[in-house]
């Protein structure tokens, strides 16, 4: 009985070294773990169509900034096996990043194949640099070698969260360049104070897989309020009285809108409501507001909806006379009810010939307490 015992001991213990390894197994230290990649137009003069850029993991050692001529994203791969003797990993991509110059000429090819590497996720977040992408990373590594990729993932990541600034996906972007009536929009970087300190910048707009124009930070608030994006920021207010600044401050604001589409004829008419809430956290006046003013309290919402308001049909105007694509995502709402005979045009002069689009702005202020 004790040597049955012995015996079966030993073939536990056995299984339990065989079974506690993986015996195909690459160490860790001999993988480039990849966690932005930059893609741009190419950095030399050689018949190639893309120099592809990446940050790999500062986990394991000092990070760096590694970067190829290439015909193809496939091909720059095949390229760096003659330059680097470590694997690159993708499983661990966060972040692309494309230099404007690539963007106004198309991502379709660059997005797709990045759909179609198993390894990497659909959840991928993407932004335009303004210049060149390797350029914004090796800045980025050189100034902070240890922590830079991770807090510009953060950054991209948490920008609706701080800012009216979009975090897209690879998903997202996949699906509004191939969807009737729809097209993408992109969060913008560029490097502040000497070249060093990365910022979101703005919002890249997209006709499908080809960018055509961007807006500054205070345009982006206006398209992601039109856009129904949803995010949380701060926005500064002013209140009159009699011609005079009364007071002035600033509210930490989410927004949500509602879209009804009226069809007259050949024409469409969108309404959008668009729904601001949130608390106020400063006022700069020495004059004190008591809690159940509610006098006050209206002033700074009205005053909140007039700038808005009068910030989004500016924006408006300017998506349907200068860009002449939808990229506030509303015809969605034609096609949900008129998808037979809208499919074919709805991509095709169809935002600035056949439709006015009316808004309307509530705000409401929460929480107030006494605020003198």
């Amino acid at each position: 009985m004790n040597h049955r015992k012995v015996l079966k001991l030993g073939v536990y213990i056995t299984l339990l070294f065989l079974l506690s390894g993986c015996w195909d197994a690459t160490d860790v230290d001999e993988l480039a773990i990849v966690m932005v990649a930059g893609y741009d137009t190419p950095m030399s003069v050689v018949d190639t169509d893309l120099h592809v850029s990446a940050l790999t993991d500062a986990t394991i050692g000092p990070g760096e900034v590694r970067g190829v001529d290439a015909p193809s994203i496939g091909a720059s791969r095949t390229s760096r096996n003659y330059s680097t003797p470590r694997d690159y990993a993708l499983t661990q991509l966060q972040l692309a990043l494309y230099g404007e110059e690539l963007a106004r000429q198309g991502l379709k090819n660059y997005v797709d194949i990045l759909l179609r590497e198993p390894a990497i996720k659909n959840s991928v977040y993407l932004a335009i640099v303004e210049g060149k992408a390797v350029d914004f990373l090796q800045s980025i590594n050189e100034n902070e070698p240890k922590m830079g990729g991770q807090n510009l993932i953060t950054l991209v990541e948490l920008a609706p969260d701080q800012s009216y600034i979009p975090a897209t996906t690879l998903y997202d972007f996949a699906l509004d360049m191939t969807s009737r009536g729809k097209n993408p929009v992109i969060p913008m970087l560029r490097l502040i104070h000497g070249e060093k300190v990365p910022e979101l910048s703005g919002i890249a707009i997209f006709k499908k897989d080809t960018m055509i124009d961007k807006v500054g930070q205070l345009e982006s608030r206006w398209l992601m309020m039109l856009r129904g994006l949803q995010a949380r920021a701060y926005i500064p207010f002013t209140v009159y009285r009699d011609g005079e600044v009364f007071d002035r401050g600033s509210v930490l604001l989410s927004n949500d809108r509602k879209v009804k589409v009226v069809r007259n004829g050949n024409e469409f008419d969108f309404y959008i409501t668009i729904f601001l809430e949130g608390t106020l956290t400063e006022r700069l006046s020495q004059q004190p507001v008591f809690f159940g003013d509610r006098h006050y309290i209206k002033e700074v919402e009205q005053a909140i909806a007039s700038n808005t308001k009068t910030g989004v049909e500016q924006f408006i105007r300017y998506m349907q006379e200068d860009l002449q694509i939808d990229c506030i995502d509303i015809s969605k709402y034609a096609l949900a009810k008129w998808r037979k005979e809208l499919q074919d045009q709805i991509d095709h002069d169809f935002i600035n010939e056949r439709v006015n689009i009316h808004v309307d702005v509530k705000v409401t202020i929460k929480n107030v307490g006494e605020l003198g």
